[in-house]
């Protein structure tokens, strides 16, 4: 058990800011905690962990990670997976930067995620594998679900929107709203495109048949 400063920590620090290199096991800070890398459990005011996080922060206003996360992130005001900075380069193409759960009002993730988000606004950069459910919602790439109260927006989707307005650039499943919008056509209360009409390489063209 301790606090302030601590190089290592394998079991609990209290503290009122818990500032660590490495950590393993249950960190408590009355204002934050900011560790380069932990597994455990966090809870804090604010949560900052500089490279990779496994298990489970709780903040009042923000948790932060800055490259790989692997579990729950639950705060009032939001929970960030950032990879904005030198070490997105080196996730590997087939890692996410989140694989677990976010609970919080503002839900971000810069590279791919794995999982589900629940918030008032939800926002993935990269491919997103999961479930998205929120005032807003917003994705990249997304294979899953996304469930709005207002508007629900992605580029590529393969799964399904529900919401009062619902955008996407590409549609492989169902749009159900009020206004659909995908592929620069609009259509009311329901789309649905489960094929991809587009030719593919393997189809004879007309001009090549004799």
């Amino acid at each position: 058990m301790g606090g302030g400063l601590i190089g290592k920590l394998n079991g609990i620090s209290v503290g009122i800011v818990n500032l660590m290199y490495r950590a393993n096991g249950l960190v408590i800070g009355g204002v934050g905690n900011a560790i380069a890398e932990m597994r455990g459990l966090g809870i804090a005011l604010f949560n900052v962990v500089g490279f990779r996080m496994g298990g489970v922060q709780v903040a009042l206003f923000v948790n932060d990670v800055g490259f790989r996360m692997r579990g729950v992130q639950v705060a009032l005001f939001g929970n960030v997976v950032s990879n904005n900075r030198i070490l997105k380069d080196s996730l590997p193409n087939n890692e996410k930067g989140l694989i677990g759960l976010q609970v919080g009002g503002i839900n971000t993730v810069s590279s791919s995620a794995l999982g589900m988000q629940i918030g008032f606004l939800n926002r993935v950069n990269g491919k997103h594998e999961g479930i998205q459910i929120g005032f807003v919602n917003e994705g990249k790439d997304l294979q899953g679900m996304q469930i709005s109260v207002a508007k629900n927006e992605c580029g590529a989707l393969q799964g399904v929107q529900i919401g009062l307005i619902n955008d996407c650039s590409s549609l492989r499943g169902v749009q159900i709203g009020l206004l659909n919008s995908c592929e620069g056509k609009l259509s009311p209360f329901l789309r649905v495109k489960l094929k991809d009409r587009r030719p593919t390489t393997s189809e004879p063209s007309s001009e090549s048949l004799p």
